[in-house]
């Protein structure tokens, strides 16, 4: 196959990797010019930015589902390469304050929720001239991760609507 052709993707991960060595590592290293068929994959989790504090963890709920989605999105537009989120989900952290918040919600108030990080996530990985993303998985394989891992679990659930992705 012709190089024209082949992209080589390159994972990019945790936030910190995103902001660091795609552009330190890939950028200054494989320039666009000469590279041009580098592709970068985002993996936007925002459930996992401070997963190693546990308990001790103090952003609120609010910073994961909104500020941080239109963040990681408009990494995808300043790679100066072509980027697509690789992974999302609707997982919230499990961990610390934004998880004692979410737990102290009643249910109309967790779906609601929801359903704003799946259309914000929806409406930012898509907007302008950005590729898109692939939800992490179809179906989870634990009942505990169906409102956050199984995208056929969150459309039946009307998590998201048929109208925000394709589905």
């Amino acid at each position: 196959m012709p190089p024209e052709r082949v992209a080589v993707v390159i994972n990019l991960y945790f936030f910190q990797h995103m902001a660091t060595q795609a552009w330190a590592s890939f950028d200054w290293r494989m320039p666009a010019r000469r590279h041009p068929n580098l592709v970068y994959d985002l993996h936007t989790y925002t459930c996992f930015l401070e997963r190693g504090r546990g308990n001790d963890a103090s952003l609120p709920l609010w910073l994961y589902t909104g500020p941080l989605v239109e963040l990681y999105a408009a990494l995808l537009s300043i790679t100066v390469r072509p980027a697509f989120a690789g992974e999302w989900s609707l997982c919230l952290p499990w961990y610390g304050a934004a998880a004692a918040t979410f737990r102290a919600m009643n249910h109309p108030e967790q779906r609601a929720l929801r359903t704003g990080f799946a259309s914000r996530q929806a409406d930012a990985l898509t907007r302008g001239d950005r590729l898109g993303g692939h939800f992490w998985t179809w179906k989870a394989p634990h009942e505990d991760d169906k409102d956050s891992w199984d995208f056929a679990e969150i459309v039946r659930r009307g998590f998201i609507g048929r109208g925000e992705w394709a589905v």
